[in-house]
């Protein structure tokens, strides 16, 4: 199950998992929050409450805009409970991340690739 839920907006309970923490400040919301993220909605969240929609999971337009309204409004004090638990930090840039994104699903185990396309060293790691 999820390791802190306190938000609820609508029908929909906001969220993050101990699996969490190692990635930038974000929040998941769902119907029925679980660790299966399948159905989940993904923001994350810059330094001045500003979401970048990761995935939209099963939720409509209509909660996802309701949902980033509250953060915009509420993150401080769940940014301060983040902290709490994680060591990371804001999400702050953005093309930087999709861009990284893109190249780990296009190159998943080729550091070396990575790493010329990037222009910066990537240090592998075991899932």
């Amino acid at each position: 199950m999820v390791d802190y839920c306190r938000d609820k907006v609508g029908n929909c309970i906001l969220y993050f998992t101990s699996e969490c923490i190692v990635e930038a400040f974000h929040v998941h919301a769902s119907h029925q929050p679980s660790k299966n993220r399948s159905t989940a909605a993904k923001f994350f969240v810059g330094e001045d409450g500003d979401t970048t929609v990761e995935q939209t999971g099963d939720l409509k337009a209509a909660e996802i805009a309701a949902i980033r309204k509250y953060i915009k409004k509420n993150h401080v004090e769940m940014h301060k409970t983040w902290k709490r638990f994680a060591t990371t930090d804001y999400y702050n840039n953005v093309e930087q991340r999709n861009r990284v994104i893109r190249l780990i699903r296009k190159h998943f185990s080729s550091e070396t690739v990575l790493s010329n396309e990037l222009g910066i060293p990537v240090i592998p790691f075991n899932c």
